[in-house]
């Protein structure tokens, strides 16, 4: 008998699922509070665009709103679709994430080891061990040098060398050198980092605008 579960339960519950997953996707050490803001407000929104995953007999495909089949069940996992793209994953090899239009047509061949939902037209994805980022034709443009990054936030996305954190802009370019313990996503202009136990503030030039303090 087949058997299928949508990744939610009518338009409520899959709104807090998605805003759940995209809070707790995206945040970093000690960002539970921020993630539990966001899970609240997306809650009252209405879900984005479909199609939504769906697992069907042990393979994720996706269904419209009216709960139809638009893209076959066929893959190993599948995220959401979010700025219009998805990632899947076809196999257990290790190389084997890419992602996919509403069409469920692949943008790149699907050779990443991990990726990241779209934000602000890039995605993070890990290929040879090191994190880059791909635009929505799935051309690197930045290439991968990081061991770990997370996605674009007002034009600045967090990336880690050595277990230190520092933020790029879109060209890939460092605005504020990997110098923190830990960093936030920015927020109305400023990102909050912590340097031991200090916690200070940045603006997106990089510039400090609030010593770390205790």
């Amino acid at each position: 008998m087949t058997r299928a579960w949508l990744l939610g339960f009518g338009a409520a519950a899959l709104a807090a699922l998605l805003a759940e997953s995209a809070a707790y996707g995206q945040a970093g050490p000690g960002e539970e509070a921020q993630a539990d803001a966001a899970m609240e407000a997306g809650a009252q929104e209405q879900p984005p665009p479909g199609p939504y995953p769906v697992v069907v007999e042990g393979r994720y495909g996706y269904i419209d709103q009216e709960g139809q089949i638009v893209i076959e069940p066929q893959f190993h996992w599948a995220d959401r679709f979010q700025e219009g793209l998805a990632a899947v994953r076809v196999d257990f090899g290790y190389a084997s994430y890419g992602h996919i239009t509403q069409e469920g047509q692949f943008i790149t061949e699907p050779r990443f080891e991990a990726t990241w939902p779209f934000q602000q037209g890039m995605a993070a994805v890990r290929l040879d061990g090191k994190y880059g980022f791909i635009d929505q034709s799935g051309t690197l443009v930045i290439p991968p040098q990081y061991q770990f990054a997370w996605g674009f936030m007002e034009d600045r996305a967090r990336v880690s060398l050595n277990a230190r954190w520092g933020y790029i802009d879109k060209t890939g370019a460092l605005i504020a050198a990997v110098q923190f313990d830990e960093a936030w996503d920015f927020f109305q202009g400023l990102a909050k980092v912590r340097v031991g136990n200090k916690i200070g503030y940045i603006n997106a030039d990089g510039k400090t605008v609030w010593e770390p303090t205790d």
